[in-house]
């Protein structure tokens, strides 16, 4: 099964496996802080044409802000003549040929006379190894309204039902599925639930002796919507309650 790999972790794992088809310049943390770049291209092994170029990658996939600030970070420098902000599905198996499929993209950015004039690009690499193209600028301007949109919806309803399905017990957050068809998870922190749930989640994470990892769980609460954190793709989920009555617990 392919583990789901995030933050230094994800850039690391990149490095090694495109650093097998393209030379990779030595990390320089200054690019990551300043510059937003995770990975600079220097060439490709096979092709004497030397063609920097600056990657971000992330498996972040409607993250409109980190989008925005990646778009106006590479309009505004010259570190490198090119840029690609990297949206991964996190189902990418990077041993299955991943890194093949970016490196077939980048070229196609750099050598495709289509993108001759374009400085910064979008790509999405799928699970099925594919991948295709995007502006950053017209996918932030969607993100955004759909997010203003989902945000009306949500702050018109009371309280809504669903099920906990995750929770990290050494961060102290979990994701609610909504009960409704078609919505998408909501964040929540236990300082926002009441003390039934915070003890019915200690009470799992005991029984499965699970004190610092991901709890997989499917328990029914009502809850209400309390915005959207900035950075953040979930909305945030407060005053999350155990739905009354809450069925008792199997005895084993």
């Amino acid at each position: 099964m392919t583990r789901f790999l995030d933050g230094n972790e994800l850039e690391l794992a990149w490095q090694n496996r495109l650093g097998t088809i393209c030379e990779i310049l030595p990390d320089d943390l200054r690019l990551d802080i300043r510059y937003k770049l995770d990975i600079m291209v220097h060439k490709f092994k096979g092709v004497d044409k030397v063609t920097p170029i600056g990657l971000q990658l992330t498996t972040r996939r409607h993250d409109a802000i980190k989008q925005d600030i990646f778009l106006r970070v590479q309009e505004e420098s010259s570190v490198v003549p090119k840029a690609a902000y990297i949206e991964i599905y996190p189902k990418v198996d990077i041993k299955q040929g991943a890194a093949t499929v970016v490196s077939s993209a980048l070229m196609s950015f750099i050598f495709d006379r289509k993108y001759q004039s374009q400085k910064v690009i979008g790509i999405r690499i799928y699970a099925d190894l594919t991948y295709e193209f995007f502006s950053l600028r017209e996918n932030i301007k969607m993100l955004k309204r759909k997010q203003r949109e989902q945000n009306c919806e949500y702050s018109m309803k009371g309280p809504m039902s669903g099920l906990i399905v995750d929770f990290l017990t050494i961060k102290s957050y979990g994701f609610i599925k909504p009960t409704e068809n078609g919505g998408g998870n909501f964040f929540f922190h236990i300082s926002k639930a009441d003390e039934e749930v915070s003890s019915h989640l200690r009470m799992i994470a005991e029984k499965q002796n699970n004190k610092r990892g991901m709890l997989r769980v499917s328990i029914p609460v009502t809850f209400e919507y309390g915005g959207t954190r900035p950075n953040e793709e979930y909305p945030e989920a407060i005053n999350v309650k155990l739905c009354n009555p809450f069925p008792e617990p199997k005895q084993e």
